[in-house]
């Protein structure tokens, strides 16, 4: 019971001293920032379902790493054609 009452005393303080706006715009940034971790929680576990899928897996630094080379770092045609001949 002590627990309802310091809640309702809190909140009516927080409307005493920063009125009505102010205390609504605390509340939304709670909101804001709990549904953020949500989604935060739910990339984080999508993120290591793909991975798995994809087959990356951590090297010793702790990063990720697959077998596929990036695009910018594969060799041009005018490399291939060099060994070619």
């Amino acid at each position: 019971m002590i627990g309802i009452y310091l809640t309702i005393g809190i909140v009516l303080w927080m409307i005493w001293y920063a009125g009505v706006d102010g205390t609504m715009r605390l509340f939304e940034y709670i909101e804001l920032t709990v549904e953020h971790q949500v989604i935060r929680l739910r990339l984080y576990f999508m993120r290591l379902k793909l991975e798995r899928q994809l087959g990356i897996t951590p090297n010793k630094n702790g990063k990720r790493q697959n077998n596929v080379r990036p695009f910018s770092k594969q060799k041009g045609m005018s490399e291939v054609r060099g060994h070619m001949d």
